[in-house]
């Protein structure tokens, strides 16, 4: 898998019975985003790595799971969600990047933010 590189994704065959496993993962990774969301919004999130690569099928899975946890439901209008796909193995810094670029894009935060302090 490590010489396939990102390439794994459409290289090896999944099993019908291991695509259901892998979105009932994400479906319930999607259910701790959104329980997450929940306590504290955010305008956007960034999903990298390796469930970037997966088809929109797979990755709807994971969209499903934070609107059945949002309050309300999830609403592209109020929650940005991207995909991005990994860098040379660099997954948490092309993440970090693209979201401090999504920060920045959007004003940066107030000074008097907790979160800025």
């Amino acid at each position: 898998m490590l010489q396939l590189g990102d390439d794994w994704v459409n290289a090896i065959a999944i099993p019908a019975r291991v695509r259901q496993e892998l979105r009932r993962r994400l479906f319930r990774l999607g259910l701790a985003i959104g329980n997450s969301l929940n306590a504290k919004p955010s305008p956007g999130i960034v999903i990298s790595g390796w469930p970037s690569l997966l088809a929109m099928d797979d990755r709807q899975a994971l969209i499903d799971g934070i609107d059945a946890s949002m309050l309300g439901g999830f609403k592209p209008a109020q929650l940005s969600l991207a995909f991005v796909p990994p860098s040379s193995g660099n997954d948490p810094n092309s993440a970090l990047a693209f979201a401090a670029c999504c920060l920045a894009c959007r004003g940066g935060m107030p000074v008097a933010s907790v979160e800025a302090a």
